[in-house]
């Protein structure tokens, strides 16, 4: 005869996934809506072109400036020995009168070395900008994928955890059924009640982990996502290739974009010594003006002055500052050394960490893979013992316990094996929008796995 309570459970199982949302946001949807609304992302952009103003100023200082200026007063004269007129014998010892001055003037720097030198900085400064922009971009992709995958993962434990507590409760209604009719010892009651009440606890903690994970994804993307896209079970799980762990780490130390920005910052630095030295060098301007000048008094004159000539200057002293600034730079540079090469260390560190963790997580996937098919033939073995009376319930429950938990276990592995492989790319400076979208092509929409139902007694 049927299992009716089977059938009644999967037929509900179906009405549930029938009645979900009719479409699923899929990994490379969700990537563009947080591309467009992540402000992390969108403030590293905004960094990225002030940092492009970096080049135009320095060559600013290179180029010749052109500034008009004029000036119109009121002057007042008091002379204390004024002439006397001759004629009238009367003196003016005051006198107010007007006078003005505008013109044009030029300057072209001829020899300016800090000047010289700020222009290949600039260049540094900016690259090291790219570079860190870069690693904005790769640093975004893992955040989502990270994000993305911890919904699924949690959806997919409330999902398991659901289907413990509905199956412990037909267990536990079924208990309570023999209790009553005196078929069995009230002891199978109570473990199968302190069993749900777990389950129920468990369920609290899925429902608050699932909304965060969500609230971390809405940081991302601004707007909620109900239903995502989930991996598909047919994807075939590698190795990193070449599977090669002194290949990614050359890779790392080569072409990670916060390393190589380090780099850029390590030459900024050397370069800002050679500029502040530079201070102590003379400088040669060319100078060009072109002006008009009006003044009253007691000599009044109105002219017209051209004039083109060299300005030389030679720093003598300057209370120190130069001597001091050249010291400071120099000791900013050995900070900057330092850190690159902190960062090279833990780049090469974190390198053979996902690479290592990219190979554990598959092993792990694979190991889980198999305990899941040995589960599920010994939930099946059990039930028929079940059934003709050689195992409990109790017996039951703990073999679908382990089935349920080994098939969330088998879902973390494998996005865990997915984020060391994206940790790895991020790493070797290869994690961008291409990959994200390739990954996208293995998410499909459908209902998670039915649930299993217990058997009769």
């Amino acid at each position: 005869m049927p299992n009716r309570p089977a059938i009644l459970t999967l037929c509900l199982l179906c009405l549930l996934a029938l009645a979900g949302p009719a479409r699923a946001e899929g990994l490379w949807e969700v990537y563009q809506l947080a591309w467009e609304n992540d402000p992390q992302l969108k403030a590293s952009e905004a960094t990225l072109l002030a940092a492009r103003q970096a080049r135009p100023k320095a060559m600013a200082a290179l180029l010749p400036s052109l500034a008009a200026s004029g000036t119109s007063g009121l002057n007042h004269f008091e002379d204390k020995n004024p002439p006397v007129d001759p004629k009238t014998g009367a003196s003016r010892p005051n006198q107010d009168y007007d006078s003005q001055k505008y013109g044009l003037y030029l300057t072209q720097p001829v020899v300016n070395l800090q000047s010289w030198v700020g222009l290949p900085q600039a260049g540094q400064r900016q690259e090291e900008a790219e570079a860190h922009y870069r690693a904005s971009l790769a640093e975004f992709s893992l955040r989502l994928l990270e994000r993305y995958l911890r919904v699924l993962a949690a959806e997919e434990r409330l999902h398991w955890v659901r289907a413990e507590k509905l199956t412990i409760a037909q267990a536990l209604r079924r208990a309570r059924r023999a209790n009553e009719l005196g078929l069995t010892t009230p002891t199978a009651e109570q473990r199968a009640q302190a069993g749900y009440d777990l389950a129920e606890a468990d369920e609290i903690a899925a429902e608050n982990r699932l909304e965060n994970s969500r609230d971390e994804l809405r940081e991302l993307t601004g707007v909620p996502l109900e239903n995502l896209a989930h991996l598909k079970p047919s994807l075939a799980l590698a190795p990193p290739q070449p599977n090669d762990l002194a290949h990614w780490q050359r890779l790392a130390l080569t072409q990670n974009h916060a390393l190589l920005a380090k780099e850029h910052a390590l030459e900024a630095a050397r370069l800002e010594v050679t500029r502040q030295r530079a201070a102590h060098a003379p400088t040669l301007n060319l100078t060009a003006s072109h002006y008009y000048e009006n003044t009253g008094g007691r000599v009044p004159g109105e002219d017209l002055v051209s004039s083109v000539g060299l300005e030389v200057k030679f720093p003598i002293f300057e209370g120190g500052a130069v001597t001091a600034q050249t010291r400071e730079a120099g000791h900013l540079h050995d900070k900057a050394r330092q850190e690159y090469e902190s960062l090279r260390r833990l780049t090469s560190k974190r390198a053979s960490e996902a690479f290592r963790g990219a190979n554990e997580s598959l092993r792990r996937a694979r190991a889980l893979e198999q305990a899941l098919k040995s589960n599920l033939t010994a939930l099946r073995a059990t039930q028929r013992e079940v059934e003709l009376g050689a195992s409990t319930m109790v017996d039951f429950l703990e073999t679908l316990r382990d089935l349920y938990r080994g098939r969330r276990d088998l879902i973390e592995a494998r996005h865990e094996h997915l984020l060391n492989q994206a940790r790895l790319l991020q790493l070797a400076g290869a994690l961008d929008q291409r990959h994200i979208h390739e990954l996208s092509r293995h998410f499909q929409e459908g209902p998670l796995p039915s649930l299993v139902a217990t058997p009769d007694q």
